[in-house]
């Protein structure tokens, strides 16, 4: 194994709310290993940063023997409003799983942003099992629209799809008025009402199971069904209102602008599309919206080949140098 002052390699982590996809690229950016593991838990939560640790380290593990990097850096979610203490936590984790003489951590809508953009001005929308939008200004400067998590925020994410479609089919099943096409798709996902809830109350990760019923109401909307319909054009509409509230704040409105897309959510096609060009259109004419050039690991690569620090409002950079201590952060 080469020493951390003699690698050049770096390693790039995408860590999501359902699946953890990680990388080792060189200096020239040549991918030459990948590995997926599971989902990071809120890294804030009891028992949050022992759990990202070890997931971190299955991912890792799935990429060969090498520990020793140039660059660690990592886009996760749960970091991008809740305060330097998260950072810190994600940073010890990293620390924990690999040595490095440059660690860089960010929340994974930024790395989304530079996969899907580059550092163009701009917004991208990220959805998947959990959303956040983020703007770029003319001016470089960062605008993030919600990125709260699924007990306050994630408007329009799997999860929020998801639940939505759980509610209507339970309350079919409660005897009340829901639909009985989502009902049937929890019987088909689950085997039944009792199965969706002992998956859900059971799980680890329940955001991720309730987010994964997205393609239950999805299957319902192709059947036709008004109430999933509505569920996917709710989604659609919290998204667009999320895109105009941050292209606002970057001041892009008034000027032609890109809204681009990331995340698995997209994957459901026309059902979120349609209706989220739509919306977009009639909120804001100037916007062209189109799909993200890369994901989220591109994104991390190209922040973690950056010579000198970017995005620095939102994200944390330390220097450790070769003495394997912690130099400057700035973030």
């Amino acid at each position: 194994m080469v020493t951390t002052s003699e690698s050049s390699l770096r390693l790039v982590i995408d860590g999501g709310k359902s699946k953890t996809h990680a990388a080792i690229i060189d200096e020239d950016g040549v991918e030459l290993a990948r590995s997926t593991g599971p989902g990071l838990a809120i890294i804030e939560t009891p028992g949050g940063l022992g759990e990202v640790t070890d997931s971190l380290r299955e991912t890792i593990a799935g990429l060969g023997a090498q520990r020793s990097f140039h660059t660690a850096c990592i886009g996760l979610n749960g970091v991008l409003r809740a305060g330097p203490k998260p950072t810190a936590l994600a940073l010890e984790a990293l620390q924990e799983v690999c040595e490095s003489r440059r660690y860089i951590v960010t929340s994974d809508v930024v790395t989304s942003y530079l996969g899907a953009l580059g550092i163009s001005p701009g917004v991208v929308i990220a959805a998947g099992t959990g959303s956040v939008i983020l703007a770029l200004g003319e001016d470089g400067l960062p605008h993030p629209v919600d990125g709260s998590g699924p007990l306050c925020g994630d408007r329009g994410s799997g999860y929020d799809i998801g639940r939505r479609g759980l509610d209507s089919a339970l309350r079919v099943a409660d005897g009340m008025q829901g639909s009985d096409l989502i009902l049937a798709q929890v019987e088909k996902s689950f085997g039944g009402v009792s199965g969706a809830l002992s998956a859900m109350y059971t799980s680890q990760n329940p955001a991720k199971v309730i987010a994964s019923f997205s393609r239950g109401v999805a299957a319902a909307a192709a059947l036709g069904d008004e109430t999933a319909v509505a569920i996917w054009d709710n989604a659609a509409r919290d998204l667009a209102e999320g895109a105009v509230a941050a292209a606002r704040a970057a001041g892009l409105l008034d000027t032609p602008f890109t809204v681009a897309t990331a995340g698995g959510l997209f994957g459901a096609g026309a059902v979120l599309w349609d209706s989220l060009a739509r919306e977009l259109s009639e909120r804001a004419p100037m916007a062209t919206l189109r799909q993200g050039e890369g994901d989220a690991l591109l994104g991390a690569t190209r922040l973690a080949l950056s010579e000198e620090p970017i995005l620095t409002e939102v994200s944390t950079w330390a220097d450790l140098g070769s003495t394997g201590h912690r130099g400057g952060e700035r973030g």
